[in-house]
């Protein structure tokens, strides 16, 4: 029986030179245990600790070694952790003094890991053409939505929640205008009030390349399809629940604060479903960093039957974080924007993959808050 599901390799093999059929050759082969092929890849990052942890530049706040346990132990589904250990077993078979193993490491780092922060930080930008990043098996399509869809996105999660942040249970500034409005302040609850954002879960894809197969910002094509190609590896994601306006549907929205969007869509916090197994719509909010808009550190998140988060993409956003938070990258990319933002340039010396992946901001858009005026259509 073939593990092969949403999985493409082809582009991350020819970065590390390395044959994808040696590769499928063991992940399609049943008589490689999963739990055997993940505790030997534990053992190959062992193996090539001090190579990994040399390969970081002096200073620097990731540590590469850690993010391979960290995305072999918290990949979104085994398979997803199948494709990490056996990537690691034909990189280390390629060569014995772990340069292979760090390459591995490097590009999910630099094509992945990175592009799933770098637009975080970033405001909403439209599409100047419908191209779309793929490479060899990687055909699928994701088209931005129009503002139409954005507004009834808002707008289907804003009644979904009944104008409550989810995280956080305060109120919709903007639902408080229009009750004073329409003369029904007695319908404006007795909590705090907040600007609220339908946010995504799974992060927009820009298709914004020009005819030469350049992003706005510099980036290729081609590399935006590596960060495709590893993102469907890694998670397992079904990319044609997304295509077009899927994009917008509400089981991939979240309503919330804008204070809690950014750290959502920085990673900062996710929703962890371990505490509530058996309530398929009960979450609890975990902060990794910073707090909560309310100044907690965790909160009980409850969603409605209708249309409620897709648990697969609360689980590929919680993947993320955790990997983020356990590597140390998130915490290295943000001393880096913070001195971009303090010299106005990026300070590269030896860091040119994190300047590269800061600028570059590659095909995603993280966490994408929509921020739509609402046109009182409550």
């Amino acid at each position: 029986m073939s593990h092969t599901h949403n999985l493409s390799i082809s582009s991350f093999c020819s970065t590390l030179s390395i044959n994808s059929d040696d590769f499928l050759e063991v992940f399609e082969n049943d008589h490689y245990d999963n739990d055997e092929l993940v505790s030997e890849a534990h053992g190959i990052v062992n193996k090539h600790r001090r190579s990994l942890i040399q390969a970081a530049p002096k200073g620097s706040k990731y540590h590469l070694d850690k993010l391979l346990d960290a995305m072999l132990d918290h990949a979104p589904t085994p398979l997803g952790a199948r494709y990490v250990a056996v990537a690691l077993h034909v990189a280390a078979t390629k060569d014995d003094n772990g340069s292979s193993v760090v390459g591995a490491a490097k590009a999910w780092l630099d094509q992945l890991v990175l592009p799933m922060l770098t637009i975080a930080t970033d405001n909403r930008s439209e599409p100047s053409s419908s191209q779309t990043p793929t490479l060899d098996e990687t055909a699928q399509v994701i088209e931005s939505a129009g503002r139409k869809e954005q507004r009834e996105f808002r707008t289907s999660l804003a009644k979904r929640e009944r104008y409550y942040c989810a995280i956080t249970q305060t109120f919709d500034r903007d639902r408080v205008d229009f009750l004073d409005a329409q003369q029904r302040s007695n319908e404006v609850p007795r909590v705090p009030a907040h600007k609220m954002v339908a946010a995504h879960i799974i992060p927009l894809f820009l298709n914004n390349f020009n005819d030469a197969g350049e992003h706005k910002t510099g980036v290729h094509l081609r590399d935006a399809a590596y960060t495709w190609d590893m993102l469907q590896s890694w998670t397992q994601i079904d990319l044609q629940g997304l295509v077009g306006s899927k994009i917008t549907s509400p089981q991939n929205g979240i309503y919330m604060t804008s204070d809690d969007h950014d750290n959502f869509g920085a990673f900062k916090f996710y929703l962890d479903k371990a505490a509530f197994p058996n309530d398929v719509n009960k979450y609890e909010a975990r902060c990794l960093r910073n707090r909560l808009s309310n100044g907690e550190s965790s909160s009980i998140v409850t969603f409605s039957d209708q249309e409620p988060p897709k648990p697969e993409y609360l689980q590929i956003h919680a993947a993320f974080a955790k990997v983020l938070h356990l590597s140390g990258a998130a915490a290295h990319l943000q001393d880096l924007q913070r001195d971009a933002e303090r010299m106005e340039m990026l300070h590269l010396d030896g860091l040119a993959d994190f300047g590269q992946a800061l600028t570059s901001k590659l095909a995603v858009l993280s966490g994408g808050a929509v921020y739509i005026k609402p046109q009182y259509a409550y």
